[in-house]
């Protein structure tokens, strides 16, 4: 176990918790890189959203698509900010709107889960060095 202070271990860049961070996804058909752009869970865009569609949320819970398309809403609002190299069956490039953010995200439950287990990992968010850092720290 490294000898981590509480702040190397819990700080969060505010910048990147609310604007995301760059995750590769893998490739698209044309071999070009797949980018997603994703906030850290409960940021303050994502806890808006969630109040936003709080209504909804709660109208839907007893119909499993409508629930899932609310949640996608929360999600591509507060959490996956933007994409880049999604291409349709033609190889054209699929603009990161929100209504296509929501679609994918009911489309695919597997980019659903994706999405937010990037959100949960406190590495993402951690101010510039901290992981080094610690990496560095393990490696002695």
């Amino acid at each position: 176990m490294t000898k981590d202070t509480f702040e190397e271990l819990f700080a969060t860049d505010e910048k990147k918790a609310t604007d995301g961070v760059e995750i590769p996804m893998g490739y698209n058909a044309k071999e070009e890189e797949i980018i997603f752009w994703i906030a850290e869970i409960n940021n303050k865009k994502h806890a808006a959203a969630q109040r936003q569609y709080a209504k909804l949320l709660e109208a839907s819970r007893r119909n499993e698509k409508r629930y899932d398309a609310a949640l996608a809403k929360v999600v591509a609002k507060g959490i996956l900010v933007k994409w880049k190299g999604i291409i349709d069956k033609d190889g054209n490039e699929i603009e990161s709107t929100f209504e296509n953010r929501c679609k994918y995200l009911v489309k695919y439950p597997k980019l659903f889960q994706a999405v937010m287990e990037q959100s949960m990992n406190q590495d993402n968010f951690r101010p510039e060095g901290a992981v080094e850092a610690e990496k560095e720290t393990e490696k002695n």
